[in-house]
């Protein structure tokens, strides 16, 4: 792996100076003294810190890059230690060769390093077993990638960001800098296979760099945003120390040809000065679409649009961030493969949910993103039921009042957590069980239930580290301290106890990582005395076990250790891998076991797949806009805990990953940690996973996620059970900017006509009349008028109630009704009303027609509206669902008028975010009425996007990022495909990972922009304004079972809006309540079955984590019906 900086503009550091002249020699500056400042600690193990590939491979050869990056810092240190050699950063050879750089020779070594041997070989960089030697007094030996103290932040600051490559005999390890600007070639070769998806064929290699897109676009989760905004803001670490008194050493001569600079610089014994480094930001360009063939249409504005058979909208990016690097050259590499290990608990590849929307062409991806930019997941099949236990009742959440809680673990009924004290709590009461004290000025810090080889043993001996670098044993039944080492980590704070087959790591905030191995005798590790002490970067931010090797981040890099479980030496050396362009710095690292994969979660919302055998990067996954604070592998899954207090559940197998679940799981509080109890599903059959809030609440959850399990089995065999049939539904929307029925009688009744034509778009199509009619106005009174503004926020809420509909409203309502049932009086067809609301400027009605009529459930017919216009005190803007259930299928129609204005794409945004999230809608589970799952199959029916079949229509108010004149004149030309491509909605879908309306689909946009036109014309924006044209209009669909027959606009020109229309084909089903009963049965017996096997895996993995591999236990575990009690006693005398 290599980290060198690419060839790319945008990353020059402005360090690199070029001079005419000769080259000039390396002039040291005076040697510094030992800042006071730097404190003294104990004498630790010295150890060389880990280093990338880069750095142990990279030979002496000439620049050929003009993206090389040079920087020289050679203090002159006395004997010994040996002088620093100057720091050089090498890059690939992608451009024309120039002018090189000349590099003296390094004298050699003035006597044997105590670092090094008598051969000058280093040990392993960054995994040093500790021993004893001494050590020059006053020089500190900081590892690389590892933060350093006071007296070496200026050092740190005037060494180059890029990574070092030092002579075996120097003495001392190069120091690195917080954060490295370089970034491996991993993307770009082959991994192993595997069914968690194959990587891209090739990646740009970027560097780090503050990216250019602002992501608070995206609208957090909950309504308070301003600690989530802030999360997204990255530092940049990188900037120089001006108050340096050292100058730098001056440059050795480029040659007459400099390719960084503009202008050259007159050779002079004196260098110029570094100048600071600035940093630099992408321009904000849309990318663009690629070229579409435009249907010949006999218009200029087209009027309707047929949709053709349906291709899924697959989104390949979500920053506008700087244009893709050009790849590095790409090496051969034999194939790799990568056994399954039999510890997955899911093995079974579920198939993806059935969704049935046949018939909607949606957009095409906007293209013009790099791949290194990730890939969005498909959140469409997402729902937010709870994973509650299904046939366990009882099992309480576990509140700490104001405790912070720095670490928990939880095994089958205990939950333990460090806080204050060390507590233990009940998982079905919720009650503190027991205490443990400490001394004083010593707190706990980490806590985890360890493992034993004696099954009436599993998860009741706790390990407890502290603040003074102590651990201790608990034995949770008899409530006793069992083991005790005050001196285990010397007084440094223990900061992750982690569990590695029959071993415990321990690692603390110096580096040192402390393997205890397990007493033969007792059966589970101890701590007698650690069989090794190794050294990797100080102050971890996270870390994880992965099979026998340690991944671990400072925050800027990860690196990766090989931990010898038999005490042996190390099979590689470790290495480090740098943070990818564009991406925030490391919160967590998890693994899923059997997928050769490592998962790193980040500041800014994404997840980096990593490749165990190659540590190579595999892909970016933008799952979220906002921090990632915690993750999980469990099963086949990955569960991701957020800074807004949600929890995704992702399937990252397929080549899009699914976002299968997400709900709220703590109100106003981050989830700090996930926790998955590793025997729950040996001792009691429960696959608990705890997850831990930032104001100390612990709530338990199903890992198997039984309840979704079984309802998604209930659904795939919903044609035994339920009778389908076809709805027709057509949906109006419409921006009638206040005029009035009266005024389409202009132009000789032509507006009348058309009106008519709109409101009959199905018969119009040749599909008859529609079974539901859903129309939807914008604007119905003046919302610019003050007058209209003050009376609707001077009046209560309560009087607002109970006030009768306004005359404008009540006028709409008598003409709507009145030519709906004139226009399908000749064909025989009756509608009724079913529901009419209106919110200030919002008016809708759904009709019903009159055959279908006994099949709505009234009783769960309800309407919810939501404002938010001047912050949701005024409803000129918002919202208003209408939820209906018909037979056993629910229906959610909202009609919404967000905010207006050409640059307010973020208001746009939260409006949306906030209307589908504050519409709320009575929850079903509370009637006595039945009410199955099925029914709301993404939810439990409270809110629009829990229902079956979801649409949402209205004035969305997205606009075209064009100029008005290029906008009118691509539509003269009918180039759809050049509007999409800056179309502002179809943007956020590429670019923005949180935006509210990803989850729906929207026919591909053939028609005209419906906005804005001069009243009575058909001519665009003529004002002084000249407001863009753009398609405000829209008709979006989410749900299952869903056909759209068209999608087109209607040329009534009494507003300034188009109106358009929709029609669409839904299944809704009727359940056979008999059959039902049957098929849950079978489902649920199927569904133990599998549990049971779950189990089964389970126990054998635990059997071979503790070394019984050999043939035959899969049939003695069977035999003794599972009883690990006496498999164990079998196993063991056979030894």
């Amino acid at each position: 792996m290599s980290t060198s900086i690419p060839n790319s503009p945008s990353i020059i550091r402005a360090a690199a100076t070029s001079f005419d002249g000769p080259a000039q020699p390396s002039v040291p500056p005076p040697p510094r003294s030992r800042s006071p400042l730097a404190g003294h600690h104990p004498a630790q193990p010295v150890s060389i810190g880990s280093t990338t590939r880069s750095q142990r491979h990279v030979s002496m050869q000439p620049f050929s890059s003009p993206a090389a990056s040079l920087s020289c810092a050679s203090p002159n240190i006395p004997t010994p230690p040996p002088p620093r050699r100057a720091s050089v950063q090498f890059t690939s050879p992608h451009s024309t060769p120039h002018p090189q750089h000349y590099h003296p020779p390094l004298p050699p070594p003035r006597g044997p390093s105590p670092l090094f041997g008598a051969s000058g070989e280093a040990p392993a960089p960054g995994l040093g077993i500790k021993q004893e030697h001494s050590q020059p007094p006053g020089v500190g030996v900081p590892l690389a990638g590892m933060s350093v103290g006071a007296s070496s932040a200026r050092l740190r600051n005037i060494t180059s960001p890029t990574s070092h490559s030092h002579d075996p005999g120097a003495g001392l390890a190069p120091q690195a800098p917080k954060r490295v600007f370089s970034i491996s070639t991993s993307a770009a070769h082959p991994v192993s296979s595997s069914s968690y998806g194959a990587p891209p064929a090739t990646l740009p290699v970027p560097t780090r760099a503050m990216s250019a897109m602002d992501l608070s676009d995206a609208v957090s989760d909950s309504d308070s945003t301003a600690s989530a905004d802030s999360d997204l803001e990255s530092a940049d670490s990188d900037a120089f120390d001006e108050d340096m008194n050292v100058p730098p050493p001056p440059l050795p001569s480029r040659g007459n040809h400099n390719p960084f600079t503009t202008a050259s610089v007159e050779s002079s014994p004196i260098p110029a000065p570094r100048p600071i480094r600035a940093r630099t930001f992408m321009p904000d360009t849309p990318p663009s679409l690629p070229s579409r063939s435009t249907p010949t249409l006999k218009t200029q504005h087209p009027p309707t649009t047929h949709v053709q058979p349906a291709h899924t909208m697959a989104v390949t990016s979500d920053v506008n961030v700087a244009p893709a690097l050009p790849p590095k050259p790409s090496i051969r590499r034999k194939p790799r493969t990568t056994a399954q290990d039999p510890t997955v608990a899911m093995q079974e590849q579920e198939q993806p949910q059935e969704t049935s929307t046949q018939g909607a062409r949606t957009m095409a991806p906007i293209a013009g993103s790099s791949p290194s930019d990730g890939v969005f997941p498909d959140y469409s099949r997402s729902n937010r039921r709870l994973p509650l236990f299904a046939d366990v009742h009882g099992i309480q959440d576990i509140q700490q009042k104001s405790h912070g809680v720095r670490s928990f673990s939880i095994s089958n009924e205990q939950v333990a957590t460090a806080t204050s004290n060390i507590r233990v709590f009940s998982v079905f009461t919720g009650d503190n069980i027991s205490s443990y004290g400490h001394e004083k000025d010593v707190k706990p810090t980490a806590v985890l239930f360890t493992q034993s080889r004696r099954p009436s043993d599993m998860g009741h001996f706790l390990w407890v580290g502290s603040s003074d670098g102590s651990l201790q044993v608990i034995d949770t039944r008899s409530k006793e301290v069992v083991e005790k080492k005050k001196t285990a980590h010397k007084g440094f704070v223990i900061l992750n106890i982690l569990r590695s087959k029959t071993h415990v790591w321990t690692l603390d905030e110096s580096g040192t990582i402390n393997v205890w191995p397990e007493d033969g005798m007792l059966g589970r590790p101890t701590l007698g005395s650690p069989q090794l002490s190794l050294m990797t970067t100080a102050k971890p931010v996270c870390a994880a076990a992965v099979l026998d090797q340690l991944w671990i981040s400072d925050g800027a890099k990860i690196f990766v250790h090989h931990i010898p479980l038999d005490g042996g030496r190390p099979k590689f050396t470790p290495v480090s891998m740098d943070l990818p362009f564009g991406i925030g710095t490391f919160t967590c690292i998890a693994t899923i076991a059997g997928s050769g994969l490592v998962f790193s979660g980040h500041e800014d919302g994404k997840v980096v797949v990593w490749s165990i055998e190659s540590r190579e990067m595999v892909r970016v996954i933008n799952v979220h806009a906002y921090r990632i604070m915690s993750l999980l592998g469990v099963g086949s899954y990955l569960w991701a805990g957020f800074a807004t207090g949600k929890i995704y559940v992702l399937d990252l197998r397929p080549e899009t990953p699914l976002v299968i679940k997400d709900w709220q799981a703590h109100r106003d509080s981050g989830v700090t940690n996930l926790q998955l109890d590793e025997e729950g599903l040996i001792l009691s059959g429960r696959h608990q996973v705890g997850s831990c809030a930032e104001n100390g609440e612990i709530r338990i959850w199903d890992g198997l996620m039984s309840k979704d399990r079984q309802t998604k089995g209930m659904v795939d065999r919903s044609k035994e059970y339920c009778q389908y049939r076809d709805l027709k539904i057509l949906i109006c929307s419409w921006n009638i900017d206040a005029s009035k029925p009266a005024a389409q009688q202009k132009n000789g009744g032509a507006d009348a006509r058309l009106f008519d034509q709109w409101l009959t778009g199905m018969n119009g199509e040749g599909h008859g009349p529609p079974d539901i009619i859903s129309v939807g106005f914008q604007e119905i009174v003046d919302l610019e008028s003050k007058k209209m503004t003050a009376k609707s926020l001077l009046k209560g809420s309560k009087k607002a109630e109970t006030e009768t509909i306004s005359k404008q409203y009540r006028r709409w309502q008598v003409h709507i009704t009145n030519r709906i049932r004139e226009l399908y009086a000749s064909q025989g067809v009756q509608y009724k009303l079913l529901e009419c609301s209106n919110l200030v400027g919002l008016f809708s009605c759904v009709f019903v027609r009159l055959e279908e009529w006994e099949n709505v459930r009234s009783d769960w017919t309800h309407v919810d509206m939501v404002k938010t216009g001047l912050k949701g005190y005024h409803g000129n803007k918002g919202g208003i669902a209408t939820r209906l259930i018909i037979d056993d299928s629910s229906i959610s129609f909202v009609n919404c008028h967000l905010a207006a204005g050409q640059s307010h794409t973020r208001q746009r945004n939260t409006d949306a975010a906030n209307i589908l999230k504050k519409l709320c809608h009575p929850n079903p589970v509370m009637s006595n009425e039945i009410i199955h799952p099925e029914v709301f199959w993404f939810g439990d029916g409270t809110l629009a996007m829990d229902h079956e079949i979801c649409f949402l229509s209205g004035d969305l108010n997205y606009r075209i990022d064009l100029k008005y004149k290029e906008t009118v004149e691509q539509v003269n030309n009918q180039n759809w495909s050049v509007l999409q491509a800056n179309d502002q909605l179809l943007q956020q879908r590429v670019r923005n990972p949180q935006f509210a309306l990803r989850a729906f689909q929207e026919a591909e946009l053939l028609f005209a922009p419906t906005y804005k036109y001069d009243p009575d014309t058909d001519v665009y924006d003529t004002s002084a304004k000249h407001r863009t044209p753009a398609w405000c209009d829209r008709i979006l669909w989410r749900g299952r079972h869903i056909r759209q027959l068209f999608y087109r606009r209607c040329e009534v020109r009494v507003s300034d809006h188009r109106p358009i229309s929709g029609g669409f084909i839904v299944s809704v089903k009727r359940i056979d309540e008999s059959q039902r009963r049957v098929i849950e049965k079978q489902v649920r017996e199927g569904w133990l079955k599998i549990q049971e096997r779950e189990v089964r895996i389970k126990k054998l993995a635990w059997l071979r984590s503790w070394g019984w591999t050999e043939n035959g236990i899969e049939q003695i575990l069977d035999r003794e019906g599972g009883d690990l009690s006496r498999v164990v006693q079998i196993l063991g005398g056979r030894a």
